[in-house]
């Protein structure tokens, strides 16, 4: 196959894959809570107040893992463009431009045939976990994209120039991109001709200069060596590799083209010299820092996304052999097992999984409820949280005063639209927090760090916490809630409930805040909601 007709089939694989893959990302839009995490330092970078979450007399915490989005979402909030419109589209534009590359590795790189290329765009371009992370709002997709270009700077370009380029963006885009570039240049090292391997250290050694700046950096304005997120995520426990695994495992039996790939990668990890060796250890690289990681909360293996376009490369080369055969019942059943791995991988963006629920169940490892849900309830479930997170943000807004500050476990949307000085109970934003040793008690991946709303008091937060609550029996939810408040002995004394209406804002709906106020005034607030009364 000549190279223009390579690129002629590279460039109609893409324009199909995006006629596939373009509905599902709109299927699947939205923009996660943590995302506004990384607005809200944007937004204050922009207005010319560092690169901080808090304003004020605080000293700057590094709640954040992605320093370029932070960037690159600072400076289109400073043309006052909302991060929350332009990153989304931002991400799906690189995962637009992660699968033109993928066409072209599998046309001119791999040199795969039309038909068995497609399959490998379409195992891509319609897999949801993708579709979902190309919006988000995190970096998670233009992680993914520097990724791969990496590895083709690298391994197909062979250029030194490309490779320095996008792995010094990879040390950027997120905490854990430097440990993946300097990866990429220690493969490479090891399996590249020896007239390539001067221009791999040379890659490596600037890759290494970049992060000892980018540490120097941080610990001049942070005065800390690491991110205060890797802080906050604890250690390395076997109560977490547990769930890590777990994690994994979940993924696997609701994708079952990732269980395949995992099966092949592991097959290809025997033969070093031959072309799915390097494709085979990125792809077990990323399933195995989901499993160190303790997995994650959020929903459709957000660790494992930069994996995909590797999966995809691993089912259709492994396959190639057998589609190409000259036997017809050979090439029918590879045919039938590459569309059973897409439809079946497909089909769990509307709910519907090969695997049970009841064995699935088994892997539970969300440990803060007891209730499991399939990948695509809970990315409902996130979706929903983030809408009224917002309006609970902006709410803030609306009824409290500019200095005042609040305690709070979910600082995305509460803090961007609030503009409040938060204190983080998960320790996020909140250095002390992450400090602490980690909870024994079974947690919510990534939260393995939780400090009471007590911790706080020191600080003398103008509210303790704060709930929206909606509906007609209004009186009798902030009843309930001002009793698990009560039950919080330290705090009654300082700090007392009001109940705040928003009838210019919607006739039923309040604003229960737990305010900081007078001995005298907190008696009188806690006697009058706790009251007995016979009224909703």
């Amino acid at each position: 196959m000549s190279s223009t007709l390579e690129t002629r089939q590279a460039r109609s694989l893409f324009l199909f894959s995006c006629l596939c893959y373009l509905p599902l990302v709109y299927t699947f839009w939205f923009v996660c809570d943590d995302a506004f995490i990384s607005f809200r330092y944007a937004k204050h970078f922009a207005m010319g107040e560092g690169l901080r979450y808090n304003l004020g007399p605080h000293a700057p915490v590094e709640g954040y893992s992605n320093l370029l989005w932070v960037l690159i979402c600072a400076f289109y909030e400073r043309l006052n463009i909302s991060s929350e419109l332009f990153a989304p589209l931002l991400s799906t534009l690189c995962s637009l431009v992660l699968l033109y590359q993928l066409s072209d590795h599998l046309s001119t790189s791999l040199k795969l045939s039309l038909r068995i290329s497609t399959f490998g765009v379409l195992l891509c371009a319609l897999f949801p976990p993708l579709a979902l992370w190309s919006s988000g709002g995190l970096a998670t997709a233009p992680y993914a994209l520097l990724v791969f270009l990496c590895y083709r700077a690298l391994f197909d370009w062979t250029s030194l120039r490309y490779s320095i380029l996008f792995g010094i963006l990879l040390v950027l885009i997120r905490a854990e991109g430097a440990i993946v570039a300097i990866g990429l240049g220690g493969l490479s090292l090891l399996f590249s001709p020896l007239l390539s391997r001067r221009r791999t250290l040379l890659y490596l050694l600037t890759i290494i200069f970049s992060i000892a700046l980018l540490t120097i950096w941080r610990h001049s304005y942070y005065g800390e060596f690491f991110p205060n997120t890797v802080l906050a995520k604890g250690e390395v426990t076997l109560l977490r590799l547990e769930r890590g695994w777990k994690y994994v495992a979940v993924f696997a039996l609701t994708f079952p083209s990732f269980l395949a790939a995992l099966l092949f990668s592991f097959a290809s990890l025997v033969r070093p010299k031959h072309q799915l060796f390097l494709p085979a250890c990125c792809f077990l690289a990323f399933v195995i820092y989901a499993v160190l990681s303790g997995g994650d909360f959020m929903a459709m293996g957000r660790f494992l996304v930069p994996a995909f376009v590797f999966q995809a490369i691993l089912l259709v080369a492994s396959c190639r052999h057998f589609f190409e055969s000259s036997q017809k019942i050979t090439r029918n059943s590879t045919l039938s097992f590459l569309l059973f791995l897409l439809v079946s991988s497909v089909l769990p963006a509307w709910n519907i999984h090969i695997v049970p629920e009841n064995i699935r169940s088994q892997l539970h490892f969300r440990e803060n409820t007891k209730q499991f849900r399939s990948e695509t309830e809970q990315w409902q479930a996130m979706k929903q949280r983030s809408v009224s997170w917002k309006e609970k943000g902006l709410t803030l807004k609306a009824v409290t005063q500019t200095g005042d500050s609040l305690v709070a476990k979910a600082i995305g949307n509460v803090g961007y639209f609030s503009e409040l000085t938060i204190y983080d109970q998960f320790g996020l934003v909140s250095k002390e927090v992450a400090h602490l040793p980690e909870s024994h008690t079974p947690r919510s991946p990534g939260h393995d760090k939780e400090a009471p709303i007590e911790f706080f008091l020191k600080y003398q937060p103008t509210y303790l916490d704060a709930k929206l609550l909606s509906g007609k029996r209004l009186k009798a939810s902030a009843k309930r809630i001002a009793r698990e408040w009560h039950a919080h002995r330290a705090i009654t004394s300082e700090y007392a409930p009001i109940l705040v209406p928003l009838s210019s804002f919607n006739s039923h709906k309040r604003m229960l805040l737990l305010l900081k106020r007078t001995p005298h005034g907190t008696e009188e607030a806690w006697g009058k909601l706790l009251a007995p009364s016979s009224s909703p």
